[in-house]
């Protein structure tokens, strides 16, 4: 029948004709004493459709594996970055055009700049020639402590985008992009239906640097993690990886430079630890004896290699996270995601991988988020603290303390007899509070007897030290009095004898008090 071959582009219309045939030769077989259908049959026999369904089925099958795959390249399937749908026409010119529309977003972005200052001065002037509040003072009504807080914030963003220009500028040149930060950050906007996760975020990390990302749940840091291991697409913004941008047709060799510890376990009960490592090992172009010897490497390094044959669905939680940590650091990726990567684990496995981390990062890049202030106290160059989708702070841990926390807490340890420590202990706060600044007569707050110390050696010293000695008195220097220390510590030297005192301990504010204090604002704003 014409047109029959039409019909049988459509696949289970040329699976039906090639049955269709089969049958028909076996039927007519024991009639005209035959065999049924050969490969002879094929061209032989006038009328045998079976050859044209063989061609049919075969060019069928191309076109419907491109086809396949070019619809998985440019549709959302709710994870992933989704390419350009002319992707795979785009040759040499493709570089030089991502450039040339950098190139403009900045230079208007600089007009923006330009025009909103001019505008902002000459409002300011008019307002203050008609005797009234100026328009930028009730813009700005935040207070003073809270634009000191963003000073930080605004001043990573500017340094962000004078990067991007020089990347812009020189991104031909291979010294110039192997000298660019591991992860930079501009404007980075996720917006979910019903939620802001991330918003306005912008940031630049080392390709030497373990950056702590702090938030309360919610906050956006898994959200910022999945934009920047490809997991989902930013509303806006960008991000680059190594020196790629993040989208379209480099996500492939973003692939090959990063490695990550997703927040909740990516492991196969059935498959051990082993065969773990191995699969994840080729998914980065391992093969032979470089790929066994990078997974015995990663093993050992998680103290792993005793059970490296054990499936993993008899895994403890804790080992679990140390096989997600090995698998993110297998193939010595060039940027490291953290996502959480010691929940569950004891106090003994998180100091072990604590090492890990530590020796990793002097040859790469590691992002690292985490509810443990002392894990990001002890690991991270630089914290920066998120709340409802906005990066607050952002800098060191020794610069975020001295800033916003409440200053250097002391802890005097008394002994002696019990009938008089009361008096000794209402002697110990009179001294402490007679110590005062001579031009603002501050006193120094005390804190309530057995309050709670957050350093961890602070901790394990009073612990071990409260059957020796008979009270352990806690108090709080603000920072602006620092430098009244020294004639504290000579008053209580002094008085040392007389009041029993056989220890005092001098802290830094914990980090965790600083976490505290910024989210907190930032819930009451």
């Amino acid at each position: 029948v014409k047109g029959m071959w039409a019909l049988q582009i459509f696949p289970p219309f040329a699976l039906y004709r090639g049955l269709w045939e089969f049958g028909q030769y076996g039927l007519l077989a024991p009639q005209v004493g035959g065999v049924g259908m050969t490969w002879a049959s094929l061209t032989s026999d006038e009328g045998n459709g079976m050859l044209m369904v063989l061609y049919i089925m075969i060019v069928d099958w191309f076109v419907l594996l491109i086809a396949s795959y070019y619809l998985d390249q440019v549709t959302d399937s709710g994870t992933g970055v989704r390419k350009h749908w002319l992707w795979f026409l785009r040759g040499c010119c493709a570089r030089r055009r991502e450039r040339q529309l950098r190139r403009e977003e900045m230079e208007m972005e600089e007009v923006e700049m330009t025009a909103n200052a001019t505008t902002t001065t000459a409002a300011a002037a008019a307002a203050a020639s008609a005797g009234r509040p100026s328009v930028v003072d009730v813009s700005s009504s935040s207070s003073d402590e809270q634009q000191c807080d963003a000073e930080d914030v605004v001043g990573e963003a500017s340094r962000v985008e004078h990067l991007l220009r020089q990347h812009a500028s020189s991104s031909a040149s291979a010294a110039a992009s192997a000298a660019a930060p591991a992860v930079m950050i501009s404007h980075l906007r996720k917006q979910y239906p019903r939620k802001l996760a991330v918003h306005d975020l912008s940031m630049a990390i080392g390709r030497t640097e373990c950056f702590g990302l702090l938030g309360p749940n919610g906050a956006g840091k898994s959200t910022t993690l999945g934009v920047l291991t490809g997991l989902s697409e930013p509303t806006s913004g960008e991000a680059h990886i190594c020196g790629l941008k993040l989208g379209g047709t480099t996500m492939d060799k973003v692939y090959g430079k990063v490695g990550v510890c997703p927040q909740h376990d990516l492991l196969w009960g059935q498959l051990t630890a082993r065969e773990h490592l191995l699969f994840y090992g080729r998914l980065k172009n391992l093969s032979g004896a470089t790929l066994r010897a990078e997974v015995r490497r990663g093993l050992d390094s998680v103290a792993l290699l005793s059970v490296a044959d054990v499936p993993c669905g008899k895994f403890s939680g804790g080992m679990r996270r140390r096989l997600s940590v090995a698998i993110a650091l297998i193939g010595s990726p060039r940027v490291v995601f953290l996502d959480e990567p010691t929940t569950g684990m004891d106090p003994v496995s998180r100091r072990y991988v604590w090492d890990i981390i530590d020796e990793y990062k002097r040859n790469a890049c590691v992002v690292l988020t985490t509810h443990s202030m002392e894990e990001a106290d002890v690991l991270g160059d630089r914290v920066g603290i998120m709340s409802r989708g906005y990066l607050q702070v952002l800098g060191t841990s020794l610069h975020l303390k001295n800033r916003f926390g409440a200053g250097y807490r002391i802890s005097v340890a008394l002994e002696g007899s019990t009938t008089t420590m009361s008096k000794r202990k209402a002697e110990l706060k009179r001294i402490v509070e007679s110590t005062r600044s001579d031009d603002e007569m501050v006193a120094v707050p005390l804190l309530e007897e057995g309050a709670t110390r957050y350093s961890m050696e602070g901790s394990r010293s009073m612990r071990g030290s409260d059957q020796k000695y008979g009270s352990y008195e806690h108090f709080v220097v603000p920072r602006e009095e620092k430098r009244r220390l020294p004639d504290l510590f000579a008053r209580l030297d002094e008085c040392r004898v007389r009041l029993g005192i056989a220890d005092v301990q001098v802290n830094l504010s914990p980090l965790e008090e600083v976490f505290l204090q910024v989210t907190t604002k930032e819930e009451e704003s």
